[in-house]
């Protein structure tokens, strides 16, 4: 999920999507959906869009079975490899407690 739309592709906005409801308990209106190239050989379709959301957070269950790869975490870094070639598609760092996409 992402509040800035310009990071996604083919945004379909609708106000027929569900509410998410975030950590803290609070529900928010999904305002869209669209597809977030999040690298030349990484797209990830169906990503919802929330107008103002401050994070861009995403679902790793979601990432590995629609790209069917497999999602490897060290301690500095993170990389997915496609489960039928082998190939390495993408990957990050940490930093913080957290993984970004590079």
């Amino acid at each position: 999920m992402t509040g800035t739309s310009s990071l996604l592709s083919d945004l379909e906005q609708s106000s027929s999507l569900p509410n998410v409801t975030l950590a803290n308990g609070s529900a928010t209106t999904v305002s869209g959906l669209g597809t977030a190239n999040l690298s030349p050989n990484l797209s990830l379709s169906s990503v919802l869009y929330i107008p103002d959301f401050p994070f861009n957070l995403l679902s790793i269950s979601k990432l590995t079975k629609i790209l069917n790869c497999a999602a490897i975490f060290l301690s500095t870094h993170c990389i997915f490899q496609d489960l039928k070639t082998g190939k390495i598609i993408g990957g990050g760092h940490e930093a913080g407690g957290l993984y970004y996409l590079d």
